[in-house]
């Protein structure tokens, strides 16, 4: 794949994503950083100052605290359902590129997952400001980048697979509507793993997001460093996701001209 990369192509098509997301509204490219500011306001509002939650490794129990903790789950979760909920009509909403134009398909993909990340990426440098105004610098966020490559790379393979299976399955848009939303109570956004009874942590281990998450939440609010241990498995879900959803995108692609 790498040998017939074209960056440009690549790049037209994920600026094309995210312009037209924001193509005829009076703010533009703000949305970028309106919206996560509104949905933290909300949350926050809703799960502090409503129902009273509390982080427990919060120092000052502050809404602003709790703010940053969740902010840094929920922004990552946002990037991920946001692709995967846009991967499964992909290919079906672009029949003219598969019947009658040569045209590299996996680049549909990679190009969502880059323009998503985008928004993900500005959460983390807002997030990283207010943590840094507030506690200082710190060296353990030079990890940052080697935790932002498996996660793209985990998330594109699972667009590669979606876009591919959504050829086929066309109610799978509705089915990841309802998973997904189910999957951000069932991952530790709004509360920590450790927050979980003892009895079901090991099954709410089995989501690959929950150790992401936490991992992700260590580093920006916390200032921990990523364990050796933590990093292996994060690389070996990115491995494991690009090679299962590119060897299923090239073999199901076979058959896109037939059913579209």
């Amino acid at each position: 794949m790498l040998t017939v990369l074209q960056p440009h192509l690549v790049w037209q098509f994920s600026k094309r994503d995210l312009l037209a997301r924001y193509q005829g509204s009076m703010l533009g490219l703000t949305w970028l950083l309106i919206t996560p500011l509104l949905m933290l306001t909300l949350f926050t509002l809703v799960f502090h100052g409503i129902f009273g939650m509390k982080w427990p490794q919060a120092q000052s129990q502050s809404p602003i605290e709790f703010a940053l903790f969740l902010f840094a789950g929920l922004s990552l979760f946002q990037f991920f359902s946001d692709v995967i909920n846009r991967a499964a009509g992909l290919i079906v909403s672009q029949p003219n590129l598969v019947t009658k134009v040569v045209f590299p398909l996996w680049i549909l993909p990679l190009a969502v997952t880059l323009a998503s990340a985008v928004p993900w990426i500005i959460s983390m440098l807002l997030l990283l400001f207010t943590v840094g105004f507030m506690q200082g610098l710190v060296w353990t966020w030079l990890w940052l980048p080697l935790l932002i490559l498996p996660v793209l790379l985990s998330v594109l393979g699972a667009a590669w697979l979606i876009a591919a299976l959504g050829v086929y399955l066309r109610d799978l848009s509705q089915l990841l509507a309802m998973l997904t939303t189910a999957l951000m109570f069932l991952s530790p956004i709004f509360y920590p793993l450790s927050a979980v009874p003892q009895a079901w942590q090991s099954w709410f281990s089995l989501n690959p997001l929950a150790l992401i998450i936490e991992v992700f939440r260590d580093l920006l609010v916390l200032q921990q460093a990523p364990s050796w241990q933590s990093l292996g498995l994060i690389y070996l879900l990115a491995a494991i996701s690009m090679t299962l959803g590119w060897l299923s995108f090239r073999k199901l692609q076979r058959g896109f001209a037939d059913v579209l």
